[in-house]
C-alpha cells in the first residue's frame, strides 16, 4: 500500500515598501505570532521600491531574520512591486499585505489553509480601519455586506491570496494602467477567465486590520487620475470592460449628449465645494450609508472632472494641429 502523504502549503508574504520600513517590520512581527497550520510553509518576500538609503538599510537587515528583500531602484509603484515580489516569492501561492496593515487575528493562516484545501485559487481578504474618518466609516461598511458584493466590489489590492501560476498567466497586475480602481477590475476580469466561479473565495474570516487612515485628497486624486488618463486607456486596449463600467457613463453618454453642460456645471460646483459638503455630512448625523452615496457622487464628479480637463487638452492640442 502506498503512504499518502498530505499536501503542503508552500504559501509566500508579499509585502510592498516605499519608505515605511518601520511598518513592515511591524508587519512582520504581527505574523509571527500567528498560529501556523500543519504541513504549512510560509516565507517573506519584501519588494524595496526605491526607498531612500534609511529605509533600504532598514529592510536589507530583514535578510538575516529568513526574509526574502528584493529592491527596485527606482519607485515603479505598487502594482510594479506586487508583480515583483509574486515572481521573486518561493510560494505556490502568494498573500499580498499592504505595509500598514497588522495581523492581529491569530487564525489568518488556518482560515488560509483551510481555503486552499478547499481548491480554491483566490483569496479575497479584507481592510478594516478605525472610526476615526468618515471614508473609514463608509470603507466598514463593506465588512457588513461581504456576501452581497460582486467579486469586482470585493476585490482588494491591499489583502489577498493568489495561486502563482495563475496570476502570471493571466498577465498579472498591468502596471501601465496606473493604481487606479480600474487596474484592479482589469485584473479581476482577465483572472476570472482561466479560474471556474468555485475556485474564488470572499473570505468573511480574514480581515486585517490597518494601522493608518484612508485619506481623502489621495481618493480623490486617483478619481482625477482614473479620469484624465485610465479611462482613455481601458477604451482603447480592453473595450469589452470599459463598456460595461461606470466609466463608458461618464465618458460617453455626459460628455456627448444634451446633458453635457448641466453636468458639467454640477460636477465643477461639487469638486469646488466638496470640502464644505464632506464637513456637513462628517459633523451632522447624516448615516453612514447615506454619507457613502454621497462620497461615491462627489468621486464621480471629480472622475468627470479629470474627463473633462482631459478632452480641455485634447482641444487644445487639435487646435495647434490645425
Amino acid at each position: 500500500m502506498t503512504n499518502l502523504r498530505p499536501r503542503i502549503h508552500k504559501v509566500s508574504v508579499v509585502i510592498p515598501s516605499f519608505n515605511n520600513s518601520e511598518m513592515v517590520i511591524r508587519l512582520i512581527q504581527s505574523i509571527a505570532t500567528l498560529e501556523r497550520p500543519i504541513n504549512f510553509q510560509l516565507g517573506i518576500t519584501v519588494v524595496d521600491d526605491g526607498s531612500s538609503s534609511k529605509h533600504a538599510k532598514l529592510l536589507s537587515t530583514l535578510s538575516n531574520k529568513g526574509a526574502k528583500v528584493v529592491r527596485s531602484e527606482k519607485n515603479k509603484g505598487k502594482l510594479f512591486s506586487i508583480n515583483m515580489g509574486i515572481g521573486q516569492s518561493k510560494g505556490d501561492w502568494c498573500w499580498v499585505l499592504s505595509p500598514e496593515l497588522v495581523c492581529d487575528n491569530p487564525k489568518s493562516l488556518i482560515t488560509i489553509d483551510n481555503m486552499l484545501r478547499m481548491g480554491r485559487q483566490i483569496i479575497l481578504g479584507h481592510v478594516s480601519y478605525s472610526e476615526k474618518t468618515l471614508l473609514n466609516q463608509v470603507h466598514n461598511l463593506r465588512l457588513n455586506k461581504l456576501e452581497k458584493l460582486s467579486i469586482q466590489q470585493a476585490f482588494d489590492i491591499n489583502c489577498f491570496v493568489v495561486n502563482k501560476a495563475k496570476f502570471f498567466s493571466c498577465g498579472a497586475l498591468d502596471t501601465e494602467l496606473g493604481a487606479g480602481r480600474i487596474a484592479e477590475i482589469e485584473f479581476i476580469n482577465k483572472y476570472q477567465r482561466i479560474v471556474s466561479e468555485s475556485e474564488w473565495a470572499i473570505s468573511e474570516s480574514l480581515v486585517i486590520r490597518s494601522t493608518g487612515d484612508l485619506k481623502l485628497q489621495d481618493w480623490f486624486t486617483k478619481a482625477l487620475e482614473d479620469g484624465k488618463n485610465n479611462s482613455d486607456a481601458l477604451y482603447k486596449r480592453f473595450p469589452t470592460e470599459y463598456k460595461k463600467s461606470r466609466y463608458k457613463w461618464f465618458d460617453c453618454f455626459v460628455n456627448e449628449s444634451f446633458v453635457e453642460a448641466p453636468v458639467n456645471l454640477i460636477c465643477s460646483r461639487a469638486v469646488h465645494s466638496r470640502k464644505k459638503i464632506i464637513s456637513l455630512i462628517s459633523s451632522s448625523k447624516c448615516p453612514t450609508v447615506i454619507a457613502g452615496f454621497i462620497l461615491e457622487l462627489l468621486w464621480l464628479s471629480v472622475y468627470h472632472e479629470g474627463t473633462h480637463q482631459r478632452e480641455q487638452k485634447l482641444s487644445g492640442l487639435n487646435k495647434k494641429l490645425a
